[in-house]
């Protein structure tokens, strides 16, 4: 069986790489760490996928800091409304920032 994956999105730190996968429909999204400055990148990998709540749900990047090692992102789902949290890429924890109302 065949699995296609494709790359929707990536967003560059200076220590960081973020990518977005769509994979039989979803977003996954996974962060490396990048080598230190000098030090060739010979391929990604040890990437760290971020965890998320529901099996079904709408991801999409949001601006964030170069230099900075933490990843904004928008989140939805059925359950969840509109949400932006804030991704630790180094400790790999998510913080909610902001979300909609649902009345």
């Amino acid at each position: 069986m065949l699995i296609s994956i494709k790359i929707q999105d990536i967003q560059l730190f200076s220590d960081h790489l973020a990518v977005y996968e769509r994979e039989n429909g979803l977003v996954k999204l996974t962060t490396y760490h990048l080598p230190t400055v000098g030090e060739p990148l010979e391929r990604l990998q040890g990437g760290r996928t971020v965890d998320l709540a529901d099996p079904v749900y709408y991801i999409d990047p949001e601006e964030s800091q170069f230099c900075s090692s933490i990843l904004r992102f928008v989140y939805s789902s059925l359950r969840t409304p509109l949400s932006v949290y804030d991704y630790d890429m180094n400790t790999g924890v998510s913080v909610l920032k902001k979300s909609e109302t649902v009345s």
